[in-house]
């Protein structure tokens, strides 16, 4: 039979630890400690697409609608009586001929973009998959043996 080396603490405190003291014993049967253990495996997957070039342009200029809100607060004020009138008709007429002319320029932007073939980029896209799968390991060791006659 297989011996195991036993250690004996002849006293607890950590003062003390230098009194160790080894001892062979007899090992009579030794069992393995299994345990399932849960394993997360991340896998990442690239490949490339294409994708559609933003044009240079495309960033929406705030002129327009400015604007259309100042020649629309000039006509909302020509189409007032008196004064107050003409405060409300310029506000008015302000944030209606900026509505429009933000409408108009997206409408000019959108023929522009159906009307031309835009350039196409290669782009790396990429994902991480976690698979998990189950493992059952040995964690340690149940031992027995002899020692004292015990």
């Amino acid at each position: 039979m297989k011996n195991l080396i036993v250690a004996a603490l002849v006293a607890v405190p950590a003062a003390v630890v230098a009194n160790e003291t080894y001892v062979e014993v007899p090992v009579s049967h030794v069992e393995p400690i299994k345990q399932v253990i849960e394993i997360v495996e991340p896998t990442r997957r690239c490949w490339f697409e294409d994708v559609p070039e933003r044009p240079q342009g495309e960033s929406r200029s705030h002129t327009v609608p400015l604007v259309g809100a100042i020649v629309g607060a000039a006509v909302g004020n020509e189409v007032g009586h008196n004064k107050t009138n003409k405060r409300i008709g310029a506000a008015a007429g302000a944030l209606l001929g900026a509505s429009i002319a933000s409408d108009i320029q997206r409408q000019r932007q959108q023929r522009v973009a159906d009307s031309s073939v835009q350039p196409v980029v290669r782009q790396e896209v990429c994902t991480t998959d976690h698979h998990r799968r189950s493992e059952e390991r040995i964690t340690g060791y149940m031992v027995t043996y002899s020692f004292g006659g015990e």
